[in-house]
């Protein structure tokens, strides 16, 4: 330090020689250190902190410790105080004065020895403060008093943490693709989606260093909350020199670089664990959706975030897919109906279609473990993904909220709905008598997911590692992964969610398979009756007669999948990868072993996709690198694996398609044969009908032309008229038999002379026909269900009464030929 001193008179006017030789010294100024026992104090501090009386620690001053005045103006430069943390008197005085004629007295300093900053440690037994230098750092805050003239204990540079940078002092983020809870946590978390957390994002990375050296870097007594202040209010005025300060005396909010620490609320735009998250993330480990610039985010349901569409848009998307959902469930719950199950059962097009769709959401699945897999293999699992329903943008209901809608708020929205959802869609299907199937089968409607991620906690700080005071995410049970703000089994999650979830677990993902093994093992006697086959045929007719329970299994299979999916997203990696690869694995053992199915060409597809997936899960672990280390595996590597993945995905799906083809030639020929058939009754009908048309309107025709003969004229006229009649009646017969597709049949010549019984000319009708096989698919739809019997009869009413319309228009048709056959006669009479 340099210190300048003044000597001044009793006017307190600088003290002079009266000459103007700047070049003769008028004194000698000297400095030293007061003792304890000279100034009646402790040299430091924190003297009085120790335990028991001890000599004064040594300090002492380094550099010149006097110095000559020239005109009443001398400068001590460069002069040191070695001496540990503490205040010091230093003593100036004035050794000679031959100039200034009498003494001066000496003058007492307080000199104060700051403690370390926060990123530098004590060195040379705490006499000097030193800066951690890159790749490590330090939390530690100089605060504790000496003892015995030295430090309680050694402080040291801390290696920087796992998954975080230091560039030195006491800068610590974490690395691209992590998160931490405060800006000095140590404890630096990998996020579960990287993109979320500044991954590939270097000049985000560069904000979070610059953030925290330039706070850091502030002088001793800089008032870190007035600054903070300064930016809610938006007046730069007391902090020119701060990053993003105008000269206006405002903040652009737009710069990078204004930035706070602690002191803003969490979710400003200036605030530091703000700035950890991308665009549209925000919260714990950026695992909620934000606001930015006027468009709402939502959740995908996997920590991942999507802008929405409008909030009229997403309403009405949300009604159309709900109808889609009715509407397929109907489908299929009609397709159940109408089957005879008491029927041999042939493989369905349906089943083998399923091992597709379950292929490609199984292959997402896998996709969402945290691994880096390259773009193309995320490329085919989007189109997987957007051939089973996914889309880039979501129409979440937290879509339906307003902008300012906390995460609290969005996640109950969109669980409710995951709930709600799919019970509307079996309420609505009851009310249009569909119930039965989407009871059982339609388990995978149910909302097992949801059910189950009410239960979904991720755990954060672990509380362990230096300075662990510092974590602010260590809540022992985990937080929400549906609201990760929310702590689990605590507030609302322990008063409102818990119940429904424990509700809904024991309703769905128990009752539903327990209630299905249980009506099969009541049963099991009569399963080949007709009543329980056509009642719960569906349930066990694809298996074989000793594994009629497996559709139980199955769910039980599935069940467990999804457990492994919501559960295992707290888990590393590599665990995860493990618990789902058995899971598959123990699936595809149990089918091969127990061989359920009566149809070994659909067990082969199941294998063939399991085997597939397994395969998939393995190679993938290849893109994971050591723990701290880089990954091993090249880049001409990497591409192999990634072609190999896609190769077996591709040509499991393109095997599976081509069974399908094969199994269903038959049965699509089958289907086109009935069509055609379909399309013909149809023309007949149409036929029929026309010829009946003609028939009427020449019915009319004779009758109003008897009407016209009847009135007047001669016998001979009559007869005239009537032979003209009779050629223009032939004519319309003929015409009528044309539309009703035979051959114009000769008139027969009469058997009796007898006007009064002539024979019948009647052109043949076709047949009614055969009402067999709609009477054996009424009652097989009666015995499927006995709330079908109001529709079985509907359907007998409307056969009866076709039946009775077609025989009144056969004895119309004969009535009028012989009508037309006893004009004849007369005529010629």
């Amino acid at each position: 330090m340099d210190l300048r001193l003044q000597l001044l008179d009793a006017l307190d006017q600088l003290a002079t020689d009266g000459t103007l030789n700047a070049t003769t010294a008028m004194a000698l100024v000297t400095a030293s250190l007061l003792d304890e026992d000279a100034a009646g104090a402790p040299p430091y501090a924190n003297r009085t902190a120790s335990p028991s009386p001890s000599p004064s620690c040594p300090a002492e001053l380094l550099g010149p410790t006097s110095a000559f005045a020239f005109q009443g103006v001398a400068t001590l430069r460069s002069l040191r105080l070695r001496a540990l943390k503490g205040e010091y008197q230093l003593q100036l005085s004035v050794v000679s004065t031959r100039s200034l004629g009498g003494d001066v007295d000496p003058l007492s300093v307080r000199v104060t020895v700051p403690p370390c900053r926060v990123g530098q440690v004590p060195q040379d037994g705490g006499y000097l403060c030193d800066d951690c230098g890159p790749l490590t750092f330090s939390l530690w805050q100089d605060e504790e008093p000496l003892v015995g003239c030295a430090y309680p204990s050694a402080v040291d540079c801390q290696p920087c943490p796992l998954n975080a940078e230091c560039p030195g002092g006491a800068v610590l983020v974490p690395a691209q693709g992590a998160w931490h809870s405060a800006a000095n946590s140590s404890n630096a978390i990998l996020c579960p989606n990287g993109e979320a957390c500044r991954a590939d994002d270097d000049e985000a990375q560069e904000a979070l260093i610059s953030c925290q050296q330039w706070w850091y870097g502030r002088p001793v007594g800089f008032n870190y909350s007035a600054f903070a202040e300064s930016i809610l209010a938006n007046d730069s005025r007391p902090f020119p020199e701060a990053p993003g300060a105008l000269p206006d005396g405002g903040y652009n909010a737009s710069d990078p670089a204004l930035c706070a620490l602690w002191g803003l609320p969490a979710d400003h735009p200036a605030a530091y664990m703000a700035k950890q998250c991308g665009e549209g993330y925000g919260g714990n480990l950026c695992a909620t959706c934000t606001t930015v610039d006027g468009v709402s985010y939502a959740t995908d349901g996997d920590f991942g975030c999507s802008p929405c569409y409008s909030r009229a848009a997403s309403i009405a998307i949300s009604a159309v897919s709900f109808a889609a959902n009715v509407l397929a469930s109907a489908s299929t719950v009609l397709l159940t109906f109408i089957a005879d199950y008491t029927e041999e059962e042939e493989m369905a097009v349906g089943d083998m279609v399923k091992v597709i769709i379950v292929h490609f959401q199984y292959f997402v699945i896998i996709l969402r473990l945290n691994i880096e897999w390259p773009n193309p293999l995320v490329r085919l699992g989007n189109a997987f993904g957007a051939l089973t329903g996914s889309f880039v943008q979501v129409y979440s209901p937290s879509c339906w909220l307003g902008l300012g809608a906390t995460p609290a708020q969005k996640a109950a929205a969109d669980v409710s709905y995951a709930l709600i959802s799919p019970l509307a869609v079996i309420a609505t299907s009851v009310l249009c008598w569909l119930a039965r199937y989407l009871l059982w089968n339609g388990a995978k409607r149910v909302p097992v997911q949801a059910a189950l991620e009410i239960f979904g906690c991720y755990f954060l700080d672990t509380g362990e590692g230096p300075w662990p005071e510092f974590q602010q995410a260590a809540w022992r049970r985990g937080y929400w992964t549906r609201n990760m703000n929310q702590e689990c089994y605590s507030g609302e999650h322990a008063r409102l969610w818990v119940p429904i979830g424990a509700v809904c677990i024991v309703v769905v993902c128990i009752g539903i398979p327990l209630a299905s093994f249980l009506i099969m093992f009541v049963n099991r006697q009569t399963l080949q009756s007709v009543d329980v086959v056509q009642t719960y045929g569906f349930l066990y007719r694809r298996y074989n007669d000793g594994l009629y329970y497996w559709q139980s299994i199955t769910q039980v299979q599935t069940l467990l999948l999804v457990v492994v999916d919501v559960f295992g997203r707290v888990l590393p990696v590599y665990q995860k990868a493990v618990l789902l690869q058995m899971m598959l694995v123990l699936t595809m053992s149990m089918n091969a072993f127990m061989e359920p199915s009566k149809f070994p060409r659909l067990e082969a597809l199941e294998f063939v996709s399991l085997a597939v997936l397994s395969l998939t899960i393995s190679l993938g672990l290849f893109f994971v690198p050591q723990l701290g280390h880089v990954n091993p595996v090249g880049q001409s590597a990497r591409t192999a694996i990634m072609v190999l993945i896609m190769a077996i995905n591709l040509a499991a799906v393109l095997y599976m398609v081509y069974v399908i083809v094969q199994e269903s030639r038959d049965d699509i020929a089958e289907r086109l044969g009935a069509a055609d058939q379909g399309v013909r009754r149809a023309r007949s009908v149409v036929r029929r009908r026309v010829a009946a048309l003609g028939r009427r309107l020449a019915e009319a025709g004779r009758r109003r032309r008897r009407r016209e003969a009847g009135g007047g004229g001669s016998r001979r006229g009559s007869g005239r008229l009537n032979e003209e009649k009779e050629e223009e009646e032939e004519e319309g017969e003929k015409e009528g038999q044309r539309h009703e597709g035979g051959e114009v049949q000769p008139a027969q010549a009469p058997a009796s002379a007898c006007p009064s019984e002539p024979p019948s000319r009647v052109s043949p009708l076709p047949s009614p026909l055969p009402s067999v096989t709609a009477a054996a698919a009424s009652a097989s739809i009666a015995r499927a269900s006995p709330s079908l019997s109001a529709h079985v009869s509907r359907l007998s009413y409307e056969q009866q009464q076709q039946q009775q319309q077609q025989q009144q228009q056969s004895r119309e048709h004969s009535a009028t030929s012989a009508a037309s056959v006893r004009l004849q006669v007369g005529g010629r009479s």
